[in-house]
């Protein structure tokens, strides 16, 4: 999986890295926001240092939805302006995931988060999408 057009290409996660991202993809994909925070932050303890803020960012928005799930509108807006930041680097995309649809999808949160955190608007599912 290659990161963003300023990282090196050519870098890879490892099998298991890569695998654990796919699985709370999966999990962020289905509502699923804690077990993918949880997943993710697996992967995310023993990647390469690079890698590391990307999958951050991925964290921060499963912990955000989970904030908002729960009605925490402070702790929702935290996580994802942290992700919103992280995913700058990473635009439009890194490996297959479209991190440029993603940080609109943030943006969108971020905007409505009163809405989204009192249970007045769903959070709209997939939120991640892959490239290919």
């Amino acid at each position: 999986m290659s990161l963003g057009p300023d990282q090196t290409p050519g870098e890879e996660l490892s099998e298991a890295e890569l695998a654990a991202l796919w699985l709370g993809v999966e999990e962020i994909n289905t509502g699923r926001f804690f077990e993918a925070h949880e997943t993710i932050e697996e992967a995310w303890t023993h990647c390469s240092t690079r890698y590391r803020p990307f999958l951050q960012a991925i964290i921060h928005v499963a912990v955000g939805c989970h904030h908002a799930r729960n009605g925490n509108q402070p702790g929702m807006e935290r996580q994802l302006a942290k992700a919103h930041r992280k995913l700058a680097a990473f635009q439009p995309s890194c490996g297959d995931i479209d991190t440029g649809t993603l940080g609109g999808m943030v943006e969108a949160l971020l905007r409505e988060s009163a809405a989204y955190a009192n249970g007045t608007l769903a959070i709209p599912l997939p939120l991640v999408f892959r490239t290919r």
